[in-house]
C-alpha cells in the first residue's frame, strides 16, 4: 500500500534534482521538455504521466519507490500518535506528550514539556526511529535558551512493561556543559492522572542499584 497522504510528487523531483545537482534546463534537455514545463512538475501545476515519471526517474537516477514509498514502514510503529512520558527529576514528577508524525516519509517527534500544573515550559524536537522492541527518540533543543539541557535521548523497551502496563526507558539529557545524565521513565499510550501515587516505578530500588553496581550495567 501506498501511503498517498503523504506522497509531494513535485517536491520529492526537486529535491531529488538538487541532490544530482541538475538545473531545470539539464532535466529538460534529458526528457526533451521545457525549463517551464519541468518547473511546474515541481510546483505540482502539471502532474506527470507513467511513462513521464519513468523518464524523470532515469534523468535522476532513481526509482519509482523513491518517489512512491511503500508505507510498511509507516504501519510498522503500533503505538499510535501520541505517548506520555513521565520521569523523576530533583524529586519532581516531570509530564511529557511527545507527538509522533510523519515527515518526508520519516518518522518525527515532538515533545513537550509540561510543569505539575499544566503549564507548557518547553518543546524539542527530532526524530523516532523503531526496530522492534527497541524505540529510540533523539530530540534537540535549538531554540529555547533558558531550558537546562542540549538534546534528549530516550530509549524504550517495548517488552519491558510494569505494573501500571507502561513501557519502561531511560531518559537521557545532555546538559549544556555537554554531561549526559541518565534517568529512568516510563511511557504511557494514555495519561496517567495518579502518576503521584506510583513514583515506585520511577525510582531505582536499591535491588536494582545492586544489580548494576555488581554488572556494571542497566538493562531495561
Amino acid at each position: 500500500m501506498y501511503d498517498i497522504n503523504n506522497i509531494n510528487v513535485g517536491e520529492a523531483l526537486r529535491s531529488f534534482r538538487k541532490i544530482n545537482r541538475l538545473t531545470l534546463s539539464e532535466v529538460g534537455k534529458k526528457l526533451n521538455r521545457t525549463k517551464a514545463t519541468i518547473s511546474k512538475y515541481e510546483k505540482n501545476e502539471i502532474i506527470p504521466d507513467a511513462v513521464t515519471l519513468l523518464k524523470l526517474c532515469n534523468a535522476l537516477n532513481i526509482s519509482l519507490s523513491d518517489l512512491f514509498p511503500i508505507n510498511e514502514h509507516i504501519n510498522k510503529f503500533p503505538f499510535g500518535n501520541k505517548l506520555y512520558l513521565y520521569y523523576l527529576k530533583d524529586e519532581e514528577i516531570i509530564c511529557s506528550i511527545i507527538n509522533v508524525f510523519i515527515d518526508n516519509y520519516k518518522y518525527k517527534a515532538k515533545l513537550c514539556n509540561y510543569s505539575y500544573d499544566n503549564n507548557l515550559e518547553y518543546c524539542l524536537d527530532g526524530v523516532l526511529e523503531y526496530d522492534s522492541p527497541i524505540i529510540s527518540i533523539s530530540l534537540k533543543n535549538s531554540t529555547i535558551s533558558n531550558v537546562p539541557f542540549k538534546s534528549m535521548q530516550i530509549i524504550i523497551n517495548a517488552e519491558s512493561i510494569n505494573s501500571l502496563k507502561c513501557f519502561n526507558c531511560f531518559v537521557i539529557d545532555i546538559t549544556s556543559s555537554f554531561s549526559p545524565i541518565t534517568r529512568k521513565g516510563i511511557i504511557s499510550q494514555t495519561p496517567i492522572s495518579n502518576i503521584s501515587e506510583h513514583t515506585d516505578i520511577l525510582t531505582i530500588n536499591k535491588s536494582k542499584s545492586k544489580q548494576i553496581f555488581s554488572n556494571n550495567e542497566w538493562k531495561l
